[in-house]
């Protein structure tokens, strides 16, 4: 099994998240991942849309997992949370409603200091609704 077998290619920190699921299928996943790194989360895995043999070693390393399809990526999230015990959240970022829940449900497992950029990112995408 490759998940566990090497550290990220940068230095672990308190935001780090593994995006899983994610096809990358017309660019969605460029897309989730510069929401996330402004809610102030740095992904450090991305897969399996453009992932690397590294992300997906190095996934153990991430606060959460967090799912775009559950149904793809099931057995991974389930040993990640079972083995490591990193807990995972499904997503969606499709339409403004789902991605404005998905984002706080997201934040719910950070601190304030998420919680507040998560809202402040909220705040500068509204007007684009």
């Amino acid at each position: 099994f490759l998940l566990g077998t090497k550290e990220p290619m940068v230095e672990s920190g308190d935001y780090d998240v593994a995006l899983m699921g994610d096809y990358n299928i017309g660019g969605d996943a460029w897309a989730s991942r510069r929401i996330l790194e402004d809610m102030g989360l740095r992904v450090i895995a991305q897969w399996s849309g453009d992932g690397t043999l590294q992300e997906l070693a190095s996934a153990h390393r991430a606060k959460i997992s967090l799912l775009h399809c559950y149904r793809s990526m099931n057995y991974i999230s389930t040993h990640l949370e079972e083995q490591y015990g990193i807990p995972w959240e499904e997503y969606n970022f499709f339409g403004p409603t789902k991605i404005v829940e998905s984002m706080r449900r997201i934040a719910e497992h950070f601190d304030d200091t998420i919680a507040e950029k998560t809202e402040a990112a909220i705040s500068r995408y509204e007007p684009y609704f």
